[in-house]
Protein backbone atom coordinates (compact mmCIF):
# COMPACT_ATOMS: atom_id res chain seq x y z
CA UNK A 1 0.00 0.00 0.00
CA UNK A 2 1.23 3.59 -0.70
CA UNK A 3 0.20 6.62 -0.39
CA UNK A 4 -1.07 8.67 -3.91
CA UNK A 5 1.15 11.64 -4.19
CA UNK A 6 0.16 15.09 -2.14
CA UNK A 7 -1.09 17.21 -5.22
CA UNK A 8 -3.81 14.10 -6.11
CA UNK A 9 -4.99 14.92 -2.66
CA UNK A 10 -5.07 18.80 -2.91
CA UNK A 11 -6.36 18.60 -6.35
CA UNK A 12 -8.99 16.01 -4.50
CA UNK A 13 -10.12 18.31 -1.83
CA UNK A 14 -10.43 21.73 -4.18
CA UNK A 15 -12.73 19.63 -6.58
CA UNK A 16 -14.98 18.59 -3.72
CA UNK A 17 -14.72 21.79 -1.72
CA UNK A 18 -15.95 23.69 -5.04
CA UNK A 19 -19.27 22.02 -5.54
CA UNK A 20 -20.02 23.19 -1.39
CA UNK A 21 -22.31 26.43 -0.95
CA UNK A 22 -19.38 27.96 0.96
CA UNK A 23 -19.27 31.46 1.10
CA UNK A 24 -16.31 34.18 0.53
CA UNK A 25 -15.33 34.29 3.71
CA UNK A 26 -15.32 30.63 4.77
CA UNK A 27 -11.86 29.33 4.85
CA UNK A 28 -11.52 25.67 3.85
CA UNK A 29 -9.24 23.77 6.51
CA UNK A 30 -8.65 19.89 5.96
CA UNK A 31 -6.18 17.36 7.50
CA UNK A 32 -5.81 14.44 5.01
CA UNK A 33 -4.62 11.85 7.78
CA UNK A 34 -3.78 8.14 7.73
CA UNK A 35 -3.17 7.44 4.14
CA UNK A 36 -0.28 10.45 4.11
CA UNK A 37 2.00 9.36 7.12
CA UNK A 38 0.78 5.92 7.38
CA UNK A 39 4.38 4.50 6.41
CA UNK A 40 5.77 7.12 9.16
CA UNK A 41 5.22 4.33 12.28
CA UNK A 42 5.99 0.74 12.97
CA UNK A 43 5.16 -0.76 16.69
CA UNK A 44 6.89 -3.64 17.60
CA UNK A 45 4.58 -5.61 20.60
CA UNK A 46 5.91 -8.67 22.58
CA UNK A 47 3.38 -11.67 22.75
CA UNK A 48 2.83 -12.56 26.20
CA UNK A 49 0.11 -15.30 25.67
CA UNK A 50 -1.28 -17.59 22.78
CA UNK A 51 -4.74 -19.86 23.30
CA UNK A 52 -5.34 -21.26 20.71
CA UNK A 53 -6.10 -18.67 17.65
CA UNK A 54 -6.11 -16.01 20.09
CA UNK A 55 -2.96 -13.90 20.62
CA UNK A 56 -1.93 -11.53 23.75
CA UNK A 57 0.20 -9.04 23.60
CA UNK A 58 1.72 -5.88 25.27
CA UNK A 59 -0.24 -3.12 23.41
CA UNK A 60 -3.46 -2.57 22.29
CA UNK A 61 -6.70 0.17 21.47
CA UNK A 62 -5.92 1.71 24.24
CA UNK A 63 -2.15 2.87 23.30
CA UNK A 64 -1.18 2.25 20.01
CA UNK A 65 -3.98 0.64 18.21
CA UNK A 66 -6.89 3.70 18.86
CA UNK A 67 -7.03 4.93 15.34
CA UNK A 68 -7.33 1.39 14.42
CA UNK A 69 -10.23 0.73 16.13
CA UNK A 70 -12.41 3.23 14.75
CA UNK A 71 -11.02 3.97 11.12
CA UNK A 72 -10.82 -0.18 10.67
CA UNK A 73 -7.87 -0.38 8.16
CA UNK A 74 -6.52 -3.23 7.45
CA UNK A 75 -3.49 -4.24 9.71
CA UNK A 76 -0.26 -5.07 8.28
CA UNK A 77 2.23 -7.39 10.40
CA UNK A 78 4.79 -9.52 10.38
CA UNK A 79 6.54 -11.95 13.02
CA UNK A 80 9.93 -11.66 14.33
CA UNK A 81 10.62 -14.80 16.06
CA UNK A 82 13.17 -15.12 18.61
CA UNK A 83 14.96 -18.21 17.06
CA UNK A 84 14.43 -16.97 13.78
CA UNK A 85 12.34 -19.70 12.08
CA UNK A 86 8.90 -17.94 10.80
CA UNK A 87 7.02 -20.74 9.61
CA UNK A 88 5.38 -21.59 6.34
CA UNK A 89 1.44 -20.32 5.98
CA UNK A 90 -0.47 -18.20 7.67
CA UNK A 91 -3.74 -18.20 10.03
CA UNK A 92 -5.79 -15.62 11.13
CA UNK A 93 -5.01 -14.77 14.94
CA UNK A 94 -7.74 -12.35 17.17
CA UNK A 95 -5.72 -10.31 18.86
CA UNK A 96 -6.20 -8.91 22.30
CA UNK A 97 -4.09 -6.20 23.93
CA UNK A 98 -3.06 -5.75 28.26
CA UNK A 99 -5.49 -4.04 29.77
CA UNK A 100 -8.60 -5.34 31.62
CA UNK A 101 -11.05 -3.32 29.39
CA UNK A 102 -13.24 -5.97 27.63
CA UNK A 103 -12.99 -3.92 24.53
CA UNK A 104 -8.98 -3.83 24.27
CA UNK A 105 -8.88 -6.42 21.02
CA UNK A 106 -7.86 -5.36 17.67
CA UNK A 107 -10.42 -4.56 15.39
CA UNK A 108 -9.93 -7.20 13.09
CA UNK A 109 -8.17 -10.91 13.00
CA UNK A 110 -4.45 -10.40 12.16
CA UNK A 111 -2.68 -12.95 9.47
CA UNK A 112 0.44 -14.51 11.39
CA UNK A 113 2.49 -18.01 10.65
CA UNK A 114 1.25 -20.70 12.42
CA UNK A 115 3.86 -21.27 14.30
CA UNK A 116 3.16 -17.62 16.40
CA UNK A 117 4.48 -18.32 20.36
CA UNK A 118 5.12 -16.70 23.41
CA UNK A 119 7.62 -14.65 23.74
CA UNK A 120 7.89 -13.89 20.28
CA UNK A 121 7.52 -9.99 18.79
CA UNK A 122 5.20 -8.88 16.18
CA UNK A 123 5.90 -6.06 14.43
CA UNK A 124 2.96 -3.67 12.73
CA UNK A 125 3.67 -1.03 9.99
CA UNK A 126 1.76 1.60 8.55
CA UNK A 127 -0.78 3.05 11.36
CA UNK A 128 1.10 6.31 11.04
CA UNK A 129 1.11 8.96 13.58
CA UNK A 130 -2.14 8.29 15.21
CA UNK A 131 -0.71 5.28 16.68
CA UNK A 132 1.23 8.12 19.22
CA UNK A 133 -0.90 10.68 19.34
CA UNK A 134 -4.35 8.77 20.48
CA UNK A 135 -2.25 6.76 22.88
CA UNK A 136 -3.17 6.91 26.68
CA UNK A 137 -1.76 5.10 29.68
CA UNK A 138 -4.97 3.47 30.61
CA UNK A 139 -4.62 0.97 33.14
CA UNK A 140 -1.03 1.97 33.74
CA UNK A 141 -0.26 0.43 30.08
CA UNK A 142 1.23 2.56 27.10
CA UNK A 143 4.33 3.04 25.36
CA UNK A 144 7.66 2.34 26.90
CA UNK A 145 10.25 3.02 24.06
CA UNK A 146 10.71 5.06 21.05
CA UNK A 147 13.17 4.88 18.49
CA UNK A 148 14.13 6.17 15.00
CA UNK A 149 15.12 4.71 12.05
CA UNK A 150 16.18 6.64 9.27
CA UNK A 151 17.12 5.77 5.52
CA UNK A 152 20.72 6.67 4.59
Amino acid sequence: MSAPPLAEYIRTIVEGASSLPLGQETMLMCEPGHAIVADGMSVVTKLYLRRDDRLYINDGIFCSFAESSFNLFELLARLIKTDGLIGKGSKAFTIFGPTCGSNDQLPQAVSLPGNVREGDWIEFWLLGAYSNGLSTNFNGFGPRRFGNIEES
